[in-house]
C-alpha cells in the first residue's frame, strides 16, 4: 500500500497513522497477553490438580478393592486360601483314584467307612486321610495336622 501512497500524501499520512495504531494495538495486545498468561498458567495448573485428584481418587479405590480381595491372603496368613486349594487337589486325586479304580462315589465311601453303615467316623476319615499319600502314591495330598 505504500507504494501505491506514495505520491498522494493524504494517503501516506492516513497509512502512517493507521500504522502507529497498529503498532500500538500490537503492543497492547502483548502486553494484554502477558497479564492473561499468569491467570492461563494458575488455571491450567488448578485444571491438572483437579485432574489429578480424581485420577487419584479412582486409583485409591481400586487400591481399597485389591486389598479387600487379597485379604484373605495377606490378613490371615493365607490359610483360607491353602485350607481351598488343598481340598481342591484331595477331590482331584480322589476323582482320579476312582476313575483308575472305576469306584463309584457308593464304593468310594464304603471303602473309606471301612464297613460303617451310618457315615464315616472321623478317626477312620482322618486315618484313611494319613494314608492316602502313600496308596495313591500322591505327595501332593500328604497334609500336615
Amino acid at each position: 500500500r505504500q507504494k501505491d501512497a506514495a505520491g498522494n500524501t493524504v494517503h501516506t499520512e492516513t497509512l502512517k497513522e493507521l500504522s502507529k495504531r497498529i503498532s500500538a494495538a500490537t503492543a497492547a495486545v502483548a502486553k494484554h497477553r502477558k497479564i492473561a498468561s499468569v491467570y492461563e498458567s494458575k488455571y491450567l495448573a488448578k485444571k491438572a490438580l483437579a485432574d489429578a485428584s480424581e485420577t487419584l481418587a479412582a486409583v485409591e479405590a481400586e487400591v481399597k478393592k485389591a486389598t479387600d480381595a487379597a485379604a484373605p491372603l495377606t490378613e490371615e496368613g493365607g490359610e483360607r486360601f491353602l485350607v481351598a486349594a488343598s481340598a481342591r487337589t484331595l477331590a482331584q486325586a480322589l476323582r482320579d483314584h476312582m476313575k483308575a479304580k472305576e469306584l463309584t462315589h457308593e464304593a468310594l465311601f464304603a471303602e473309606v467307612a471301612g464297613g460303617a453303615s451310618d457315615g464315616i467316623p472321623k478317626d477312620a476319615f482322618v486315618e484313611h486321610l494319613a494314608k492316602l499319600p502313600e496308596a495313591l502314591a500322591r505327595e501332593e495330598i500328604a497334609f500336615s495336622d
